[in-house]
Protein backbone atom coordinates (compact mmCIF):
# COMPACT_ATOMS: atom_id res chain seq x y z
CA UNK A 1 0.00 0.00 0.00
CA UNK A 2 1.38 3.54 -1.08
CA UNK A 3 1.27 6.22 1.36
CA UNK A 4 2.34 9.65 2.50
CA UNK A 5 5.52 7.69 4.50
CA UNK A 6 6.40 5.04 2.12
CA UNK A 7 5.84 7.20 -1.43
CA UNK A 8 9.43 7.76 -2.86
CA UNK A 9 9.93 3.83 -2.04
CA UNK A 10 8.07 3.08 -5.10
CA UNK A 11 9.40 5.57 -7.45
CA UNK A 12 7.08 8.40 -6.90
CA UNK A 13 8.27 12.22 -6.73
CA UNK A 14 5.50 13.72 -4.67
CA UNK A 15 2.58 11.93 -3.01
CA UNK A 16 -0.66 11.06 -4.75
CA UNK A 17 -4.08 9.05 -3.43
CA UNK A 18 -4.53 5.56 -5.11
CA UNK A 19 -7.34 7.02 -6.88
CA UNK A 20 -4.62 9.20 -8.73
CA UNK A 21 -2.39 6.36 -9.20
CA UNK A 22 -4.95 4.25 -10.61
CA UNK A 23 -6.20 6.93 -13.74
CA UNK A 24 -2.23 7.29 -14.32
CA UNK A 25 -2.22 3.64 -14.57
CA UNK A 26 -5.15 3.34 -17.12
CA UNK A 27 -3.49 6.01 -19.23
CA UNK A 28 -0.36 4.05 -19.42
CA UNK A 29 -2.17 0.80 -20.41
CA UNK A 30 -3.65 2.75 -22.99
CA UNK A 31 -0.53 4.38 -24.34
CA UNK A 32 0.75 0.54 -24.41
CA UNK A 33 -1.98 -0.79 -26.23
CA UNK A 34 -2.49 1.81 -29.08
CA UNK A 35 1.32 1.55 -29.47
CA UNK A 36 1.60 -1.55 -29.83
CA UNK A 37 -1.65 -2.47 -31.31
CA UNK A 38 -2.31 -5.59 -29.04
CA UNK A 39 -4.67 -6.28 -26.26
CA UNK A 40 -4.16 -6.44 -22.59
CA UNK A 41 -4.71 -8.42 -19.66
CA UNK A 42 -4.81 -7.09 -16.03
CA UNK A 43 -5.17 -9.50 -13.55
CA UNK A 44 -5.71 -9.41 -10.00
CA UNK A 45 -5.95 -11.48 -6.71
CA UNK A 46 -10.01 -11.23 -5.60
CA UNK A 47 -10.97 -9.99 -2.71
CA UNK A 48 -10.55 -13.37 -0.52
CA UNK A 49 -6.14 -12.80 -0.80
CA UNK A 50 -5.04 -9.61 0.93
CA UNK A 51 -1.93 -8.39 -0.57
CA UNK A 52 -0.93 -11.75 -2.28
CA UNK A 53 -1.50 -13.68 0.94
CA UNK A 54 -4.13 -15.94 1.62
CA UNK A 55 -6.87 -14.49 4.18
CA UNK A 56 -9.44 -17.06 4.81
CA UNK A 57 -12.18 -18.15 2.24
CA UNK A 58 -15.42 -15.87 2.92
CA UNK A 59 -18.52 -15.94 0.47
CA UNK A 60 -18.18 -13.44 -2.43
CA UNK A 61 -21.09 -10.86 -2.69
CA UNK A 62 -21.82 -9.61 -6.13
CA UNK A 63 -22.59 -5.87 -5.53
CA UNK A 64 -20.91 -4.29 -7.49
CA UNK A 65 -16.77 -4.03 -8.67
CA UNK A 66 -15.67 -2.66 -5.40
CA UNK A 67 -17.24 -5.88 -4.13
CA UNK A 68 -14.93 -8.62 -5.63
CA UNK A 69 -11.61 -6.77 -5.59
CA UNK A 70 -9.51 -4.75 -3.81
CA UNK A 71 -8.89 -2.33 -7.00
CA UNK A 72 -11.39 0.18 -7.48
CA UNK A 73 -14.89 0.71 -9.29
CA UNK A 74 -13.73 3.37 -10.36
CA UNK A 75 -10.57 2.19 -12.50
CA UNK A 76 -12.19 -1.04 -13.79
CA UNK A 77 -14.86 0.22 -15.23
CA UNK A 78 -11.92 1.78 -17.73
CA UNK A 79 -11.28 -1.60 -19.40
CA UNK A 80 -13.49 -3.12 -22.50
CA UNK A 81 -14.15 -6.32 -20.53
CA UNK A 82 -13.99 -7.41 -16.92
CA UNK A 83 -14.57 -11.38 -15.61
CA UNK A 84 -14.37 -12.92 -12.79
CA UNK A 85 -12.63 -16.61 -12.27
CA UNK A 86 -13.24 -17.76 -8.88
CA UNK A 87 -15.85 -20.85 -7.51
CA UNK A 88 -17.94 -18.83 -9.68
CA UNK A 89 -17.01 -17.28 -13.44
CA UNK A 90 -19.19 -14.03 -14.04
CA UNK A 91 -18.88 -11.33 -16.53
CA UNK A 92 -19.26 -7.57 -15.50
CA UNK A 93 -22.56 -6.24 -17.72
CA UNK A 94 -21.65 -2.69 -18.45
CA UNK A 95 -25.11 -1.44 -19.33
CA UNK A 96 -27.01 -2.76 -16.78
CA UNK A 97 -23.46 -1.99 -14.19
CA UNK A 98 -24.33 -6.06 -12.43
CA UNK A 99 -22.83 -9.31 -13.02
CA UNK A 100 -24.06 -11.41 -15.02
CA UNK A 101 -23.22 -15.78 -14.88
CA UNK A 102 -20.67 -16.87 -17.43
Amino acid sequence: MINRSNYREFGLKEFTSTLQLYSTFNDYLDRVRIKYKCNLVVTSYDINVDKGYKSGFKEVQFKDLDSVSFLRGAYLKRFDYILFRGIEFKFWDFSHEQWIEG
